[in-house]
């Protein structure tokens, strides 16, 4: 249990992190200057010395008493400030390591695929006033939809069980679908980086997109997946946000030769039972 001194202590962190965010250039002069004065005389060793206790401290209590944290750190990702979403992600790597971590990467993979609610709002919105769509770069659900696509790829090539679990969670339709969001092109750009480490990870992955996909447009994939958004026309654009890939399906059919022997090789007991978790879950909602 953490006390209510800790418990504080994570709020003030959260609730700066969040004031950071939002505030301006002579907001953030105001908060670093405060930083200055409260920490006056301390060397830079003491300093660092701080914020490591501080982050030792923070992990521990966040994994089991906080799994609020993780509708805050994805919210978080909405941010234009690259220091910000850099801090965010380093978290995620962080928090994935604690019982949050199926909540956290349900919650990345969701928001490569923005809700039909907000894509509806933005749709009125040009309609009505046409400049809209000069905002739209900065939208916090496409911001927050590049960033996730990017953080996804930061864990998947981390850690193998990790990307082996985001499979199941329909990853590969969710960055396929980013990639044709023709109105964020950075969205493209870190989808299509991200899925690139996917298709070379697992070959039943390859075989779904090519079919999807297409020869042509895959053939453009593996050429130069970056600048792939600059090169696609409206109706690939159009097959890709559409797309209904669905390699959890191809896991479940075939578990026991895919999911076990190809896809997980050797794992003890624990992993393997974690993993499970996921096939019977998508098999429930299929």
């Amino acid at each position: 249990m953490t006390s209510i001194k800790e418990q504080a202590a994570i709020s003030r962190l959260l609730s700066f992190l969040q004031e950071w965010d939002n505030a301006g250039k002579v907001a953030r002069s105001h908060i670093l200057d405060k930083f200055i004065e409260t920490n006056q005389g301390k060397t830079a060793p003491e300093l660092e010395q701080e914020f490591s206790q501080g982050a030792s401290l923070f992990l521990p209590i966040i994994g089991t008493t906080h799994p609020s944290i993780v509708d805050c750190v994805l919210k978080v990702l909405g941010t234009m400030h690259l220091e910000v979403q850099y801090e965010a992600i380093e978290l995620i790597k962080d928090l994935v390591g604690y019982d949050v971590r199926q909540a956290l990467l349900k919650g990345l993979v969701a928001l490569l695929i923005p809700s039909v609610k907000e894509i509806s709002k933005l749709q009125a919105k040009i309609l009505s006033d046409p400049s809209v769509l000069q905002l739209t770069p900065s939208l916090p659900m496409f911001l927050q939809q590049a960033a996730a696509a990017k953080a996804i790829g930061v864990l998947a090539r981390n850690d193998m069980s990790i990307a082996e679990e985001l499979l199941y969670l329909r990853v590969v339709r969710g960055l396929m679908a980013a990639m044709g969001n023709t109105d964020h092109s950075n969205s493209q750009r870190l989808a299509s980086l991200t899925l690139e480490c996917f298709v070379q990870m697992f070959p039943l992955v390859a075989e779904h997109v090519r079919k999807c996909m297409g020869e042509e447009l895959y053939q453009l994939f593996l050429s130069n997946a970056e600048d792939l958004y600059m090169k696609i026309d409206s109706i690939q654009a159009d097959i890709l946000a559409a797309n209904t890939v669905n390699v959890t399906k191809a896991l479940c059919l075939h578990g026991s030769s895919y999911s076990m022997n190809t896809l997980y090789g050797s794992r003890d007991s624990a992993q393997m039972a974690y993993l499970t978790h996921f096939e019977e879950d998508v098999e429930s909602k299929e």
